[in-house]
């Protein structure tokens, strides 16, 4: 078993265990299957029993290593989590994270979102809303219920971040629209954004693009200050989007 942690992909972390476990588990059966068939070799049998020990003694070792103290651990800042099921996605925001000094992990089952965060106390979660095992929203209220502390934030297409602003960033700081991954490194630096949704149209020249979130704000939130908000813009800038022509 490794002993360098930070190397292993978070979900590596747990799977070394299990196996390590398992491998135990099936040496033990094999020595029951050898006694029930009257072939015993005694001192082959007590080093194999001390061998497994050994292997199951590692086991809890790691165990513990991973779980010390989750909740006295303080969360990493120079540790992100990435939950996505798209590994070429994930694989290319974790080198960007590294670049600038943030040692990034990726788990592609959702389902172990929760445990994974635990094993590993990062700062910043980064979570695809849209995945198939199990939706990012419920991930994120999930870390967010472990660890209310926590920057979680959900990334996904642009059609997924209209829908935000039907169901707001279901208990995550913000929700970033996949594309420029610069927000996403500001925020992995510490850097949150004004406002709930962030675009990352907000950083290329469509005109249009802006000005239709404008007016996709406006019709969830039905008020001015709350559409500005959540689009993290003033509203003389909203009302700038939804109104090109007027010149106020």
């Amino acid at each position: 078993m490794s002993d360098d942690h930070t190397e292993l992909d978070a979900t590596d972390l747990v799977n070394e265990t299990m196996d390590a476990l398992s491998n135990a588990r099936g040496r033990t059966l094999f020595l029951l299957s050898t006694v029930e068939r009257g072939r015993v070799d005694a001192i082959g049998l007590a080093a194999e029993l001390q061998a497994i020990l050994n292997e199951l003694s590692a086991a809890a070792e790691h165990f513990r290593t991973l779980h010390a103290a989750p909740a006295t651990r303080r969360l990493d800042p120079a540790i992100a989590l990435i939950i996505d099921d798209d590994a070429t996605y994930a694989r290319s925001l974790r080198r960007r994270l590294e670049t600038i000094g943030v040692k990034a992990f990726h788990e592609s089952d959702p389902r172990q979102g929760g445990r994974t965060f635990s094993v590993l106390r990062p700062q910043t979660v980064f979570i695809d809303v849209m995945m198939p095992e199990r939706r990012g929203t419920l991930v994120a209220a999930e870390i967010k219920e472990l660890e209310p502390s926590a920057t979680v934030v959900l990334v996904t297409g642009l059609l997924s971040v209209e829908n935000a602003f039907d169901g707001g960033t279901w208990g995550a700081d913000c929700i970033v629209e996949k594309g420029d991954v610069e927000p996403l490194l500001r925020i992995a630096r510490g850097e949150m954004p004004e406002g709930r949704v962030v675009l990352a149209s907000e950083f290329a020249t469509d005109e249009e693009l802006r000005n239709r979130h404008a007016r996709r704000a406006m019709e969830r939130f039905g008020s001015y200050v709350e559409a500005a908000e959540a689009l993290g813009i003033d509203v003389r800038t909203l009302k700038k989007r939804l109104d090109p022509e007027d010149p106020a």
